[in-house]
């Protein structure tokens, strides 16, 4: 098991509002975790002629490889249940950039994770576009099909509420975690702060959310489009069923919100 220290300012509460350190403490939740982090790791097996060895795809800010590694000893050793979780053996993993704020390494992260889409097709689910996918959409076909004066103000209404009510949700989802995040002695105004921590966790998200499409982008993979990599590798259906079903009430929302804005021009 990969721990952080005690979250110490705003920066570092938002990180473990977000949850997006989960897997750091997999083995707290699996017998047998879907991968581990290979900050703490231990693989049967020679380092210097292993079978199994690190692509040199991913970027050296993390993010990816030790998924991909794990996929590999999987599919090397023909056994799901290979990774064996250890709770007792704990590093501690310092914060990254002595804990101050550090996008850098969220999008790093987000541009390793998603070639795993490419590069494990197989442990991929599809769901509807989320809503930078779907601001994506919105421009693609205000350029090649709308492109007329008229339409930019509501393409433009469209995106600012699409990206307002994402993080609205988002937010309100974060607020109990945000609470708990606070440190022991509760700050004067701490509504405010709660309200901050949980809006802050909700762009660490979206900063991933955003460098995954521009990925899809960059590599040019339309079948990345709208993919998701199941990070629980088969152990989660019901999570992927609710993804699939949250992701559709959005979709029907924003397009809701396209319709609105739109016909009002017609």
């Amino acid at each position: 098991m990969t721990e952080p220290p005690e979250p110490m300012n705003n920066w570092t509460r938002m990180l473990k509002t977000s949850n997006v350190m989960f897997f750091f403490g997999i083995s707290k939740h699996y017998i047998h975790p879907p991968w581990g982090v290979t900050a703490n790791i231990m693989v049967k097996g020679s380092r210097y002629n292993h079978s199994v060895q690190f692509k040199h795809l991913y970027p050296k800010t993390g993010g990816g490889e030790d998924i991909d590694f794990i996929f590999q000893m999987k599919s090397f050793h023909k056994l799901d249940g290979c990774v064996v979780g250890v709770p007792g053996a704990t590093v501690m993993h310092p914060w990254w950039n002595n804990s101050n704020v550090c996008y850098n390494q969220i999008w790093g992260w987000a541009n390793g994770d998603s070639q795993l889409i490419t590069e494990w097709p197989g442990k991929t689910y599809l769901t509807l576009p989320n809503w930078v996918e779907s601001m994506a959409l919105l421009g693609i076909t205000y350029l090649f099909f709308l492109r007329k004066a008229l339409y930019l103000i509501p393409l433009l209404q469209t995106c600012t509420c699409i990206a307002l009510v994402d993080h609205l949700i988002k937010t309100f989802a974060y607020y109990g975690s945000a609470a708990n995040a606070l440190p022991t002695k509760k700050p004067t105004f701490a509504f405010a702060h709660i309200l901050f921590l949980a809006f802050g966790a909700s762009t660490v998200i979206s900063a991933q959310e955003v460098t995954r499409l521009l990925c899809i982008f960059k590599r040019h993979s339309l079948f990345s489009f709208g993919r998701r990599v199941d990070w629980c590798d088969g152990q989660a259906q019901t999570e992927i069923l609710n993804q699939k079903l949250r992701s559709g009430l959005l979709f029907f929302v924003y397009c809701s919100l396209a319709y609105y804005f739109f016909q009002m021009r017609v």
